[in-house]
C-alpha cells in the first residue's frame, strides 16, 4: 500500500471533452496500523464538499481497487480501478454488488479518473 499513501488530487469524466477542474481528492494514510482512506469532491462555491470514506480497499497485482456505497438504490460499491500510469494514479470507476441498468435496459458508459500526487 505505501506506493498509494498521501494525498492526490485529479478528476472524473465520462467524455474526453469534460473539464479537468482538479475538484476532487483522494487521501490514503495510515491510522492506528490501518489503512484509512477518503475522497473529497469540491462542488462549486457556496456549496459543501461531499466526503465519502474508503469503505473497500484492496491492492491487487494490477493496482488497486477502492470504494464505497454507492448512496442509492439499487445499492452496490463505487469500485475505483487504479493503477499508475507514469506519476500519475488512473482508471475506471465500475458498479461493484449490483448490475446498473438505465430504464431502457442499456448499461451507463465507463467513468474515467485520473489523480496526480499532491504530497507522499
Amino acid at each position: 500500500m505505501r506506493p498509494y499513501l498521501g494525498e492526490w488530487v485529479g478528476d472524473t469524466w465520462v467524455s474526453t471533452d469534460e473539464p479537468r477542474t482538479g475538484n476532487q481528492r483522494l487521501r490514503f494514510w495510515v491510522e492506528d496500523g490501518r489503512v484509512r482512506g477518503e475522497a473529497i469532491t469540491q462542488p462549486p462555491v457556496g456549496m459543501e464538499a461531499l466526503k465519502m470514506t474508503v469503505t473497500y480497499l484492496r491492492v491487487t497485482a494490477a493496482g488497486l481497487t477502492y470504494g464505497y456505497l454507492n448512496g442509492m438504490r439499487p445499492r452496490g460499491v463505487l469500485l475505483h480501478e487504479a493503477a499508475f500510469v507514469g506519476d500519475t494514479l488512473a482508471g475506471v470507476i465500475r458498479f461493484g454488488g449490483v448490475r446498473f441498468r438505465f430504464e431502457d435496459g442499456s448499461v451507463p458508459p465507463p467513468i474515467n479518473f485520473l489523480f496526480r500526487r499532491v504530497r507522499p
